[in-house]
């Protein structure tokens, strides 16, 4: 299932309207419609807002699942997940990664893959993650 399709699901099951989502968005009814119809993706500032109109959490639009419960299933200690201390918990994993990467039996090419999304600011991570997702699902 796509991020769309979780979207258009949650619409649904929450008996809301797309042209209620547009409204709230401060967009226009055919962005909306070329979500639905797989002709585009919304951004992450919309993903964001998307998330607060469903009152789901934007881990939920993109994965599917709450935070908590893929780090339950990747059996990761990392804990409870606070929507506030995003950019704190990327930071700390990131200096854990950078300390431990040369521990860890990586190619090079996996290496420079981690070396890349470590750079990346939160915002552009879960846009990286969303289009990984995505990816998987067209196997």
């Amino acid at each position: 299932m796509t991020v769309n399709d979780r979207i258009f699901l949650t619409l649904q099951q929450q008996k809301k309207k797309q042209n209620d989502l547009a409204e709230f968005l401060g967009i226009k009814h055919v962005a909306v419609s070329n979500w639905k119809t797989g002709k585009s993706v919304p951004n992450i500032e919309n993903l964001e807002k998307i998330a607060k109109f469903l009152n789901v959490s934007l881990d939920f639009l993109i994965t599917g699942k709450e935070y908590n419960s893929i780090c339950a299933n990747n059996n990761s200690a990392i804990g409870n997940f606070n929507n506030n201390s995003n950019n704190n918990f990327f930071a700390n994993e990131t200096e854990k990664l950078n300390k431990n990467i040369e521990s860890i039996e990586l190619t090079e090419y996996q290496q420079e893959l981690l070396k890349v999304v470590n750079s990346l600011p939160y915002k552009k991570k879960n846009i990286l993650l969303s289009y990984a997702y995505q990816l998987q699902e067209q196997d």
